[in-house]
């Protein structure tokens, strides 16, 4: 979890797996980190396979914005983490090593997904700004 690149989701997959990693997704309304999340049960599930020449080009359009203020990232991250910690209690693994994986997914949220502690800061700011803006 710690390791992965959003480029994973745009690799080859098996289509059961496809389904089952669009699944997940329904309940999470963000484009936002929404690459993860898909591949978060392959991940969980050990169902990730490497190919070492593979080769990923990104080309990023400037038409459109999926970009989060930080408030709506906060819920974003929220979100996340709910739909990640029922994929890891989903999971086949003992009850601790459930726990070692809740503990990364704290790690893997601060880097996929919003820092938790700048996010937060973030959000104090403009929620203070817009309430100075209406006085």
């Amino acid at each position: 979890m710690l390791g992965c690149h959003p480029s994973w989701f745009y690799g080859l997959w098996r289509r059961e797996a496809a389904l089952d990693g669009l699944s997940t997704v329904e309940a999470y309304p963000y484009l936002w980190a929404f690459d993860h999340l898909v591949t978060m049960r392959a991940m969980v599930n050990g169902e990730v396979a490497f190919v070492e020449n593979s080769v990923f080009i990104q080309r990023i359009m400037r038409e459109g914005s999926y970009h989060l203020d930080p408030i709506e990232r906060l819920a974003a991250r929220k979100a996340y983490i709910g739909l990640a910690e029922m994929i890891i209690a989903e999971a086949d693994y003992p009850q601790r090593d459930k726990a070692v994986l809740r503990t990364a997914l704290e790690k893997h949220a601060d880097k996929r997904v919003a820092p938790w502690f700048r996010t937060h800061k973030r959000a104090l700011r403009l929620r203070l700004a817009r309430l100075v803006g209406r006085a």
